[in-house]
């Protein structure tokens, strides 16, 4: 009798919760399409791609809000899901860690290319600084300097092209020159 009500106990808490957030995804996301092409007809029926058009914009903003409105709906649902089964702060908490992690991560990332070319930046201005209007020439590249940046310097070459080269390439390209 005890191992009969313990499954009884279980099959209960299985349909009360995730029946009902099963069955409540399935809703949530039929509500979310059905929003979706309310939103697609409303849109359509007041030209807003015409409208916009007539400004000078070229893009099908009809299509980008009944994604908004579609996509919305489904991050709805599956907040209020997630809710309901009790798991709302854990998935928010490991949401956010990922989302800290993967900024750490560019930061760094950043930081690996930002720091060489300030370094050789450095090196190279307090060695041979670059004016504007002067004439580089390292490696294949050749032109007139245009702008001195932090952490690369803008020459136009002779057939009018902009380059960014960053100071750790010129750096490198000067050290073999000198050899």
């Amino acid at each position: 009798m005890l191992i009969y009500s313990a499954v009884i106990n279980l099959l209960d808490w299985f349909v009360e919760t995730i029946g009902v957030a099963v069955i409540s995804l399935f809703i949530g996301f039929i509500l979310a399409n059905l929003a979706a092409r309310l939103a697609e007809t409303l849109l359509s029926h007041a030209e807003l791609n015409r409208v916009i058009s007539k400004a000078g914009v070229r893009t099908d903003a009809e299509l980008l809000l009944v994604r908004f409105v579609r996509i919305s709906a489904y991050a709805v649902t599956c907040i209020l899901v997630l809710w309901h089964l009790g798991i709302l702060q854990y998935v928010f908490m490991a949401v956010l860690s990922v989302a800290i992690l993967f900024c750490a991560a560019e930061i760094v990332i950043n930081l690996l290319d930002i720091i060489p070319n300030l370094l050789f930046g450095f090196l190279l201005k307090r060695k041979n600084p670059f004016l504007q209007g002067d004439m580089l020439s390292v490696g294949r590249i050749s032109g007139k300097v245009r702008n001195v940046y932090l952490t690369d310097v803008t020459i136009t070459t002779p057939a009018e092209d902009i380059l960014a080269v960053p100071y750790w390439y010129l750096y490198k390209m000067h050290k073999r020159m000198k050899r």
